[in-house]
């Protein structure tokens, strides 16, 4: 009522309806462009929440397959105890030592050779193999000596854990070795069979399915067999 211009003040009818309820709020002036502001931060805002709900569920779908992964790989480390312990049970003149650092497990045995195992970061390849999907793997293997890939099959989305099989790799016989050296991890010193580091484990395993390639591909089922046969071959 007090404004300047005539035109800003409000009409008697409004002012009467004011006093005769002094409860009630002037109405507000409605701006289009204010209205489609708010419409836009809230839908802004909505999507936001929807992408911060779809961040936390991937990163706990990530480290409950973080965890399954790590529960694998220490229960293969378990099923090769076994044949440490026969061993260091039935050899009296030394035994198998067994130790972890950064990451990887050693197994120092009499003779001064070392058995090494380490495992890759899981990936989720799609590659079937033998009836399973190839979600993880590592590496097993002599200093100086074979070696090979560990390859960790799940079968279906119900087979939390999977199961782990052993890939020997060589070079086809019509392959010239010296062309290969200083390419897929492969030195001068590479003894055959071998496995690939894991710089070059998910790309160059897809071809255990069969195709052309350099490389042939023996999938071995049982671990423990292997790595006793590698406990043999250390001692010789």
């Amino acid at each position: 009522m007090v404004a300047k211009r005539p035109q800003d003040r409000p009409e008697w009818a409004e002012v009467l309806k004011i006093l005769s309820d002094p409860a009630m709020e002037p109405a507000a002036t409605r701006h289009p462009a204010i209205v489609e502001a708010i419409s836009s931060a809230l839908a802004k805002h909505q999507e936001q929440e929807k992408q911060n709900l779809e961040s936390a569920r991937k990163a706990r779908e990530t480290e409950r397959q973080r965890l399954l992964y790590s529960h694998s790989c220490k229960a293969l480390l378990e099923r090769l105890r076994p044949a440490v312990e026969q061993f260091n049970r039935e050899f009296q003149l030394g035994k198998i030592e067994v130790g972890e650092e950064y990451g990887m497990t050693y197994y120092h045995l009499p003779t001064a050779k070392t058995i090494q195992v380490n495992f890759f970061a899981p990936s989720r390849t799609g590659i079937r193999i033998r009836g399973g999907v190839i979600v993880g793997g590592g590496w097993i293997g002599l200093n100086a000596g074979r070696s090979a890939n560990l390859v960790l099959l799940r079968e279906s989305d119900d087979d939390l854990y999977g199961h782990w099989v052993v890939c020997e790799i060589k070079l086809m016989a019509l392959t010239n070795p010296q062309r290969i050296i200083g390419q897929f991890g492969i030195t001068a010193q590479t003894v055959q069979p071998f496995g690939f580091n894991e710089s070059f484990f998910y790309d160059q395993i897809r071809y255990v399915q069969g195709g052309l390639h350099v490389f042939t591909y023996d999938v071995v089922d049982n671990v423990e067999d292997y790595f006793a046969s590698l406990i043999a071959d250390g001692c010789k």
